[in-house]
């Protein structure tokens, strides 16, 4: 019987680690103030020079750093033009709302209806 548990156990550490490491993360529709949440505190966020994978990390954004999405870029894994002067993926992978208020992710989505 002890053969059995060990691999029950691994499948539920392994479905553990998907929720506590933001694998289910959803794109974040609106500017406002935000704050870098890593699932590892020595990681970094990059802030690129555009909007992309393919454009040139201009800071390196360690967990805590505050910042000022001032307009969403994209419909489709959109990103945030920050007051840093640079660019980050707008995703609660990422970035947790740090603004007054109340949390915006809860309102309605201007990709499908007027807000």
């Amino acid at each position: 019987m002890t053969g059995f548990h060990k691999p029950v156990i691994a499948c539920l550490l392994a479905g553990l680690s998907l929720v506590t490491t933001g694998a289910f993360a959803y794109d974040l529709l609106y500017t406002g103030t935000y704050r870098v949440e890593l699932a590892d505190p020595d990681d970094t966020l990059n802030c690129r020079q555009g909007p992309g994978l393919d454009h040139a990390i201009l800071l390196r954004l360690p967990p805590g750093t505050e910042l000022e999405a001032t307009a969403v870029i994209g419909e489709q894994k959109p990103w945030f033009n920050t007051d840093l002067g640079c660019y980050v993926r707008a995703s609660s992978h990422y970035l947790i709302w740090y603004g007054q208020g109340e949390d915006p992710s809860g309102m309605c989505d201007w990709r499908t209806e007027p807000c």
